[in-house]
């Protein structure tokens, strides 16, 4: 066999498993973005702040905008913030309302032992650094232009794939313990009945 003939069956050995490659690396990719998904909405729906506006309109607020924030960050906010350590005590919630009067804040937060919490941590900062590792870094990492550096790559992705999916069960069990004690609090305590409440007791003592 020529030259030629070499390069094209290198070529067309390829092909199947670069095809291969790509649909796994873009898996693991809509995996990462599903899971960034639910703890968005753990961060963002843990925390809520009800307020009467100047035209008597209930406001929600949440503690922050995470749609632009990092996995990074918005996994900091979610072990601190949805969870706690024992003996952590609950930090300063800032006045997002400060012309509207009372603000009533309401934070759904889990407490966890120390070594819960150390643990959870350190998993989900490795977690982290293997998400930014795939995005930022896996060209450079791999040796795409052999087969055998296209077959460890494709083993890479297959164990980190298992990995993310891992993690996205454990995100809808905490959103969904979330969305379940969120709706039991509503059905014990309307939280825009009371800042009416307080809203009128306000302006009764204004007047």
């Amino acid at each position: 066999m020529d030259e030629a003939g070499a390069n094209t069956a290198s070529a067309d050995e390829l092909a199947p498993i670069r095809a291969e490659l790509e649909r796994m690396l873009g898996k693991c990719l809509l995996q990462l973005q599903a899971y960034e998904l639910l703890m968005k909405a753990i961060a963002s729906d843990h925390a809520t702040s009800f307020a009467k506006d100047d035209t008597g309109t209930t406001v929600r607020g949440s503690r922050a905008n995470f749609e632009r924030k990092t996995l990074g960050e918005v996994v900091g906010h979610v072990v601190g913030g949805y969870f706690a350590s024992e003996g952590a005590e609950m930090a300063d919630r800032p006045d997002i309302y400060p012309d509207f009067g009372p603000v009533l804040s309401v934070r759904v937060q889990i407490t966890v032992s120390d070594d819960e919490f150390s643990e959870m941590k350190a998993r989900l900062k490795e977690f982290v650094a293997l998400r930014n590792t795939l995005v930022h870094q896996f060209l450079a990492m791999h040796d795409l232009s052999s087969v055998a550096g296209c077959r460890a790559a494709l083993l890479v992705l297959e164990t980190t794939s298992t990995q993310i999916d891992q993690h996205i069960t454990e995100a809808r069990t905490w959103l969904q313990s979330l969305v379940e004690t969120k709706k039991y609090a509503a059905e014990v305590f309307d939280p825009e009945a009371f800042v009416l409440w307080l809203n009128e007791r306000r302006k009764a003592s204004d007047a």
